[in-house]
């Protein structure tokens, strides 16, 4: 939970429909899709800031990836910030807590990409009534790659 903040996006802005311009973007969070989004926003001429609380950034990404998309971004001269923290949402103004306390303000947007937890609440309902498989996110937070290997060895033991 962050102080103050009520108004935020997520993964929405990957949609092409969904991207703004012109925009101040504070994207909370540098992992794969974090960066991916902060990406799409800049092909669209925002301003983006990447804040992430660990020094590592895009944990998880393919490291052609990772490193063709990090020289986009530095290309775009976008600030990131590692080992910076969300500590208060104040209308447009953003307080960080790190190295040294600092307040971004301007901001148009809030994108928050820090992460997933698994979520399958149906499972304990249906699991004494048919037969019921956990697979992708609902079994364990990861990429596409692992959700459709799951899908095909559940059908395959069937």
């Amino acid at each position: 939970p962050i102080d103050g903040l009520k108004e935020y996006y997520w993964a929405e802005f990957l949609l092409e429909e969904n991207l703004p311009q012109f925009q101040k973007v504070v994207i909370i969070g540098g992992g794969l899709i974090g960066l991916e989004i902060a990406s799409k926003l800049v092909d669209k001429d925002n301003e983006v800031i990447i804040i992430e609380m660990m020094e590592e950034l895009a944990r998880g990404m393919e490291m052609i990836e990772k490193s063709l998309t990090l020289k986009k971004l530095k290309m775009k001269n976008v600030p990131i910030y590692t080992g910076y923290q969300v500590t208060r949402v104040d209308g447009s103004s953003i307080s960080l807590s790190g190295e040294k306390n600092m307040v971004l303000e301007g901001v148009d947007k809030i994108v928050v990409a820090t992460g997933m937890k698994s979520y399958a609440p149906l499972y304990d309902q249906l699991t004494d009534k048919l037969p019921v498989f956990l697979i992708g996110d609902a079994k364990k937070v990861g990429k596409a790659q692992d959700a459709i290997r799951d899908a095909y060895v559940v059908t395959r033991d069937l």
